[in-house]
């Protein structure tokens, strides 16, 4: 039984145009599956960095709409809202046990947040009333 190996950095599948449709690629020691829409924009790509590290990123196909990222990190996890006026919002989960829902307006800090500590303490925080 013979084994074949075909290595590459960067690996294309495309469409019946010749348009990147898949992109399979490890730039800088960072794993990535891209997932693109017209014009080769992303649409959707999963990433593995250095560390191990995973983040899915779901980009709107219409750039006035929000889109969203789910993601692990050195603080724990959280999946993020964006629009592209600046408002966002993300739940998460921290390394501590502690989680929340936090929300922010265009060009501003949080706006308002609820969270629950690693303790069971919940905080809630409207930074109108302050």
């Amino acid at each position: 039984m013979s084994e074949k190996n075909i290595k590459t950095e960067e690996l294309h599948i495309t469409d019946s145009k010749g348009n990147s449709k898949i992109v399979l690629a490890v730039k800088d020691d960072i794993a990535t599956i891209q997932f693109n829409q017209k014009e080769g924009k992303p649409g959707m790509s999963i990433t593995l960095d250095q560390d191990g590290l995973a983040a899915i990123k779901l980009v709107n196909p219409n750039p006035e709409l929000p889109s969203t990222i789910l993601e692990v990190d050195d603080k724990g996890t959280h999946i993020r809202f964006d629009h592209p006026k600046g408002n966002s919002a993300y739940l998460f989960l921290n390394n501590a046990g502690a989680s929340g829902i936090v929300m922010n307006a265009a060009k501003e800090d949080r706006r308002y947040q609820v969270v629950v500590s690693e303790n069971g303490k919940v905080i809630i925080k409207n930074m109108d009333v302050e």
